[in-house]
């Protein structure tokens, strides 16, 4: 589970960074959404923790056009995406999972290779120690360590 995946990715994570921490912003996820580069879909939040607004998508995507464009990891047919990370939002970082540690809230996982007999399940997180993640699954009432690098996805999940 990574913020990015490619090269081509990381290249546009590396320029984009500096400039979103500067306005405020950080990047959640960022994912190249055709093969050849067309488009570029960036998952930001504010670092105020206040929700993500519109004209702060419409900004953030004016300031990465240009530093975008000017240091040549993109060219002018690429386009740029911005959203906020949602309710539904993906966890990418191991501050996500402290983030999110005894709140109750839930957690869709998907792993790379199975924990104790499942690979997909959904769970709360317990707690968070160095890069071990204890989570508490809801379909067996099971509690298990995961290694952050074993988990391939993870978004919380709505609940009502």
């Amino acid at each position: 589970m990574a913020l990015y995946h490619t090269q081509f990715e990381a290249k546009v994570f590396n320029a984009s960074e500096p400039v979103l921490n500067t306005m405020g912003f950080s990047i959640v996820r960022l994912r190249q959404k055709a093969e050849k580069g067309a488009d570029i879909q960036i998952m930001i939040e504010r670092n105020d923790g206040e929700a993500v607004s519109l004209s702060d998508c419409e900004a953030v995507v004016k300031a990465l056009q240009v530093i975008l464009r000017v240091e040549e990891v993109i060219d002018l047919k690429q386009t740029i995406e911005i959203s906020s990370a949602g309710i539904d939002r993906p966890l990418t970082r191991l501050q996500d999972f402290v983030r999110y540690q005894g709140s109750g809230a839930m957690v869709h996982f998907s792993l790379y290779s199975k924990v104790e007999g499942s690979k997909k399940f959904d769970a709360s997180i317990v707690s968070v120690t160095d890069d071990i993640i204890k989570v508490h699954r809801a379909f067996d009432q099971c509690v298990v360590d995961l290694e952050f690098s074993s988990i391939k996805d993870a978004n919380l999940v709505m609940t009502l």
